[in-house]
């Protein structure tokens, strides 16, 4: 008896959940920042898969760009609850294939550790509106970038969201070619956002890590929520070398010096890297930025290989 009840109360709460999401209930409209999101990874996703039926059978003569034509997407701060298989979890997404819906939590999306894990899970919710896929099985979605084995280079930000600041500031590079008696000039345009450190982690450091751009793009939206211009913040140059104390005195490159243990080993900047000119015109939003870190890995004879390094920050502004 006790079994039942129990089992009642579960059903009738992921019912009750259900009934209240779509219904509306705590839930952002579509353009939230984090809808925007998933949509622009859904129509990457579909351009990659959609004629590749030997990675994918199942995709034949199925129509997913009809699923993005009218699909809905909201973003909730609920907890959302999955039963399957006889166990209930707490899951990033759920999708309503009678109502070509998607709800997001925002907090879980915010921890998805890598891109790749993100698009895997986008593409199971698109396959699971087009009944290909159930909760917790993963059949299809599984082959798209599954999260690969731990690069040897990986770069490191903070999780906190990075307020949106509205007035200008001074880059690490004013303060470096501003003598002592004299002010720097506040190169940072206003509506700006400032990154502590950056960090990056080697498993294997026997070659000579070399940073040379750092690319942070981002996608804002309008005050009446329709999708907004794309963002991008470019750090190179003596504005990337401004950001270590080492990589300024050496003067030449941002290196990250190879150990000749070749043991694993981290080096992290200590001036913040500032990114201006958002240019806002409203504020209570939050966004995810993408950051791509190009360089390239030298060993001891010179050979050279082109490396690149993804993590993602998430700005916030108030």
């Amino acid at each position: 008896m006790k079994f039942l009840v129990i089992l009642s109360l579960l059903v009738g709460s992921l019912a009750a959940q259900a009934s209240r999401i779509e219904d509306g209930g705590s839930v952002g409209n579509g353009g939230d920042p984090i809808a925007l999101e998933f949509l622009r990874h859904a129509n990457s996703i579909l351009d990659e898969v959609s004629e590749d039926f030997e990675t994918y059978p199942e995709l034949q003569g199925k129509d997913l760009r009809s699923i993005l034509k009218t699909i809905k997407v909201a973003v909730t701060n609920e907890v959302l609850i999955v039963e399957a298989h006889g166990r209930q979890q707490e899951s990033t997404m759920i999708n309503y294939p009678a109502k070509n819906m998607v709800v997001i939590n925002r907090f879980a999306w915010w921890g998805i550790a890598t891109r790749e894990y993100k698009m895997m899970l986008i593409f199971h919710e698109i396959l699971g509106l087009a009944g290909l896929e159930k909760t917790m099985e993963y059949p299809i979605s599984q082959r798209y970038r599954t999260p690969p084995e731990t690069p040897n280079n990986q770069v490191h930000m903070t999780s906190s969201p990075l307020p949106i600041i509205p007035s200008k500031a001074v880059s690490c590079y004013s303060q470096k070619i501003t003598s002592p008696n004299e002010t720097p000039t506040q190169d940072v345009e206003s509506d700006y956002f400032r990154i502590p450190t950056i960090a990056f982690s080697r498993k294997d450091s026997s070659k000579d890590l070399v940073i040379s751009t750092i690319r942070i793009t981002w996608m804002l939206r309008n005050s009446d929520g329709t999708p907004g211009p794309i963002g991008k913040c470019i750090i190179a140059g003596d504005q990337l070398r401004a950001l270590s104390n080492e990589w300024w005195i050496r003067g030449t490159e941002a290196l990250v010096p190879r150990n000749l243990s070749g043991r694993p080993s981290s080096f992290q900047t200590n001036c913040a890297a500032y990114c201006g000119g958002l240019q806002l015109d409203h504020s209570n939003f939050t966004t995810t930025a993408d950051v791509d870190v190009f360089g390239l890995e030298r060993d001891k004879d010179g050979e050279e290989t082109p490396v690149k390094m993804n993590t993602s920050i998430v700005l916030q502004a108030f």
